[in-house]
């Protein structure tokens, strides 16, 4: 199921003139920085490192989710463009741009997921933001 939302969310983002990706993305170019399944909740996050972007996609399903937003699913994606990564990479300490996912991984992984969106915000690195809600 999972492969097919990330699919789904490639496809809705594409910009029109980019050629369809083929396969899975692999090696040190995705992460999965969440993977939590309970029995009436779900939680998913990865990054996706493209040539030009860092896409970090999200999805929620559950209990949790309706108390906070009414609805039981909540998907979002934030895209990290150029200037954003270069501002990443500098806060997380990593000079080759094939460390980043790895740095991701060791400091935003499970529980720690939670933090990533204020560590962005909170170190200035620019970042594009869609959400929905809604099943």
């Amino acid at each position: 199921m999972i492969h097919w939302i990330r699919k789904l969310f490639q496809s809705f983002f594409r910009s029109s003139g980019d050629e369809p990706e083929k396969g899975e993305p692999s090696g040190s170019r995705h992460v999965i920085l969440r993977e939590i399944r309970e029995e009436r909740d779900s939680r998913f996050l990865d990054a996706t490192l493209h040539d030009d972007r860092l896409e970090i996609m999200g999805l929620d399903r559950g209990d949790s989710v309706e108390r906070y937003f009414g609805e039981r699913e909540y998907e979002w994606r934030w895209s990290v463009e150029a200037e954003g990564l270069a501002k990443l990479q500098e806060v997380l300490d990593v000079d080759d741009p094939d460390q980043l996912l790895p740095a991701l991984k060791a400091r935003f992984s499970g529980e720690a997921a939670a933090g990533l969106q204020t560590f962005l915000d909170t170190n200035q690195v620019s970042y594009k933001a869609w959400s929905r809600t809604g099943d």
